[in-house]
């Protein structure tokens, strides 16, 4: 087996078994149960036509979604979009241990890692955001993220879509069978066979004269009525 050595801020993140367990075989066993529990559910779309009519006018996208909605976060970029020729998308997962193993676990799903988050270094994480947007990357965001206020969003991500044009997708992942675990966010994770609804809200293009918090209140405000509608009859 070929040796890895990873590293957070230059400093090595355990010994190689360590690293081994946590950074190779966690990740592939996290993302298998993934697949097969998405295979299992029975999926429909809802606002469908926002994220098609972005993709056909060849403009840039962030889609936002609340922390605790992460977990089948691939399932609202489908890949196989009509005209969508894109590198695909890509998230922003932290320097730290959690965000090594978040990030080790999203290659298995083709989904490129941005190394950073607004409470390490906010400005070096938008500046490898921008790059990847200027690359043609399309952009996953929870903008509560890494470690809440849950359901708050931050201003980071209205920075980002001033900065690059991009258009802010609201986006929720909804079961009518699920648990939740006892994290910070209340991470969602749907039953088998659960019916699964992903339902896209109108898209968000940010004047550069908006107050990045200004701008976040009204993400908030619309990932918030999102999250109304998932709980509604599906609790």
């Amino acid at each position: 087996m070929k040796a890895i050595q990873v590293t957070a801020k230059g400093r090595p993140l355990g010994g190689m078994l360590s690293q081994w367990w946590h950074f190779r075989l966690i990740p592939f066993v996290t993302s298998l149960v993934v697949r097969l529990l998405s295979h299992t559910l029975r999926i429909r779309y809802e606002g469908r036509e926002h994220l098609e009519e972005i993709i056909a006018r060849d403009e840039s996208l962030i889609l936002a979604f609340w922390h605790r909605r992460l977990l089948m976060m691939p399932l609202a970029y489908p890949t196989q979009i009509s005209g969508n020729r894109r590198p695909g998308i890509a998230i922003l997962s932290s320097q730290s241990r959690d965000g090594e193993r978040s990030a080790a676990t999203w290659r298995w799903f083709h989904i490129h890692a941005i190394r950073g988050s607004a409470n390490e270094d906010g400005a070096r994480a938008l500046a490898q955001m921008m790059k990847a947007v200027r690359e043609g990357w399309d952009i996953g965001l929870t903008p509560d993220g890494p470690k809440g206020p849950a359901q708050e969003a931050k201003p980071g991500i209205i920075a980002l879509a001033q900065k690059s044009g991009a258009s802010i997708l609201p986006v929720c992942v909804a079961y009518d069978r699920f648990i939740t675990l006892g994290s910070w966010d209340a991470m969602i994770v749907p039953m088998p066979f659960a019916q699964c609804t992903v339902r896209y809200a109108p898209p968000m293009k940010m004047d550069n004269g908006l107050a990045p918090q200004a701008g976040a209140q009204q993400l908030t405000h619309l990932l918030n009525d999102l999250e109304t509608w998932a709980n509604e009859g599906r609790s």
